[in-house]
């Protein structure tokens, strides 16, 4: 199911693509996440629910998006849940929630070890900042940053993060 699941999402077939991750989820059941030294399903369980929450995205389903996403973040260590993060913080852009995305990021940023300062500047001193980040971005493509096989999976998914942060804080200004 994994497989074929992979194969329709790269054919743009998302709902189809849905229904397998979903048939391999009900295949596997909740037991797989367990690590009980028998039966290791664990990164097949991961690969069909991130699947899963990806295809749910493209469907443009938010409440699967949301099922998907909170079984990942209970089942995986916070690294490996980054992905998952940044489906669910597309799902949250594409129903205009931005100062929820700006929240959810600026937890993630934290959890990452990354520096918030404190307090809260003004928004002037914000947009200030965000416009001296963008002017220095600017000599950077984002997807070949994001993409870059020197940049670790943690750092690409913190970068992909970071940006979906930084979008929803000029949404709100």
């Amino acid at each position: 199911n994994l497989i074929v699941g992979k194969e329709m999402t790269a054919r743009s077939n998302f709902g189809c693509a849905l229904h397998y991750y979903e048939q391999g989820i009900l295949f596997i059941g909740r037991g797989g996440w367990l690590d009980d030294g028998v039966t290791i399903h664990h990164q097949l369980c991961l690969d069909l629910y991130e699947g899963a929450a990806d295809a749910s995205l493209a469907v443009r389903n938010d409440s699967l998006v949301k099922y998907y996403t909170e079984v990942i973040f209970q089942n995986v260590p916070f690294e490996d849940s980054l992905p998952a993060w940044i489906t669910l913080m597309t799902s949250l852009e594409s129903s205009g929630q931005h100062k929820r995305i700006l929240d959810t990021g600026l937890t993630l940023i934290q959890r990452l070890n990354i520096d918030v300062p404190k307090p809260q500047p003004s928004p002037v001193e914000l947009m200030k900042t965000m416009s001296t980040t963008i002017q220095l971005m600017s000599n950077f493509d984002v997807d070949r940053i994001a993409t870059s096989h020197s940049a670790d999976r943690c750092k690409r998914n913190s970068f992909k993060i970071f940006i979906r942060t930084l979008v929803a804080a000029f949404s709100l200004s």
